[in-house]
């Protein structure tokens, strides 16, 4: 099983640390709060893991700082699916994929990830968008 990256681990405890305080103020200032920590930090995982929950954010976000944090995150599309492989969030994964930021090859580099990560919804939901999207192919072995 391939290891999480120093870089992937930093992600997870900022984005377990988002998940605990989330709930506790109000979307707006929830919005807000991600908003500033995004904005100020210069450390690429906390930068990642606000840009990944402030894209997500339900309510309170203003489309300004969501266009942010999409010109953030579109071209960190790997680091940004990986984090949601690891936190087995197909659902994201999902609209990541629907706005066309990865195509089949980023697919199959997923699919490869969840499965070293034992990551069964993430890649349950992966082998399903490859075999709608771009099909399975069929190899011949000869003996």
């Amino acid at each position: 099983m391939r290891e999480m990256s120093r870089y992937q681990m930093n992600v997870a405890v900022v984005t377990s640390s988002l998940r605990m305080r989330s709930g506790k103020d109000s979307p707006e200032a929830e919005a807000a709060r991600v908003w500033k920590k995004f904005s100020e930090t210069k450390q690429e995982p906390v930068k990642m893991a606000t840009a990944l929950w402030g894209f997500f954010l339900k309510d309170g976000g203003d489309p300004e700082s969501k266009r942010a944090y999409a010109e953030y995150l579109k071209p960190r599309i790997r680091n940004a699916v990986e984090t949601l492989i690891e936190e087995d969030e197909p659902d994201k994964i999902e609209v990541l994929e629907q706005a066309g930021w990865f195509g089949q090859k980023e697919v199959e580099d997923f699919i490869r990830t969840a499965r070293e990560r034992q990551k069964l919804q993430a890649l349950v939901y992966l082998m399903k968008l490859k075999d709608t999207r771009y099909g399975y192919q069929e190899e011949e072995w000869e003996l």
